[in-house]
């Protein structure tokens, strides 16, 4: 098997947690298919199947949509919300025509979407990446950073904990925050952001933790799901180093 995989040139990596989480999904899928099996009647009857099938549809052909956006970040938006929202309703109304109809029309108008934002970024240099930071803490380390995460980006000032839930929204796709905050400032904004599928990390580029030392975040980085270069290096030094001090 090593030496097949090394003659079309797939090398062997290691075990991830994304890995292992996909492996536990899929084991409860299984388990729940075979619990529904053994409990419901007809619950494996090809009407039953049409009808769960029918039910996700919707959620899957958005899915896949936005999954090829993400991985096509460098030509396309990755602000989904409004894709979503759009194909979402177009789904909806063309189910009078038919289900492959609407599958079709929607992935069509995906199609449309995604070719005219390749066209927008790739021919007239827009930059993909919206950007929302603090009205009165963007510091220069803040700028230095946007330099190397998102060349060329502009960027929208707003207040308050509003970037958390203007990011899970969809309407902007980073927020970096370079100076410190109160972890009661960020836990509400943060859950929202998580529940939507984003992530916060803190300097390290690891998920943000709550419980420090005088519950303080010494700076985070929020995005809609994906990952954002670390913000560790262009924070500047206290003088205990990058972390927080004792005692403060």
């Amino acid at each position: 098997m090593s030496s097949m995989m090394a003659r079309v040139g797939i090398e062997r990596r290691p075990l991830r947690v994304a890995d292992a989480a996909l492996a536990l999904w899929i084991a409860m899928l299984a388990v729940v298919t075979v619990y529904g099996a053994a409990t419901t009647t007809g619950f494996l009857t090809v009407s039953n199947m049409k009808a769960i099938l029918t039910a996700a549809s919707f959620v899957g052909i958005i899915a896949v949509g936005l999954t090829v956006i993400v991985l096509s970040g460098n030509l396309f938006s990755l602000a989904l919300g409004q894709t979503a929202a759009i194909s979402a309703m177009v789904f909806l109304y063309t189910l009078r025509l038919g289900l492959v109809a609407a599958i079709l029309l929607t992935l069509l108008l995906g199609l449309a979407i995604g070719a005219v934002q390749g066209f927008v970024v790739g021919a007239w240099g827009a930059n993909p990446i919206i950007v929302v930071a603090s009205k009165s803490h963007f510091t220069q380390n803040t700028s230095d950073y946007l330099a190397q995460a998102a060349p060329g980006c502009g960027y929208e000032a707003v207040g308050s904990s509003l970037k958390f839930c203007i990011v899970a929204e969809g309407r902007a796709d980073l927020y970096p925050r370079l100076s410190p905050t109160s972890e009661w400032d960020t836990a509400a904004g943060h859950a929202v952001l998580l529940g939507a599928g984003g992530r916060v990390v803190g300097p390290d580029g690891k998920p943000l933790r709550y419980g420090k030392p005088a519950f303080l975040n010494r700076a985070f980085v929020a995005t809609g799901g994906w990952d954002a270069p670390e913000c560790g290096p262009f924070l500047e030094d206290f003088a205990g180093g990058r972390d927080l001090p004792e005692g403060v």
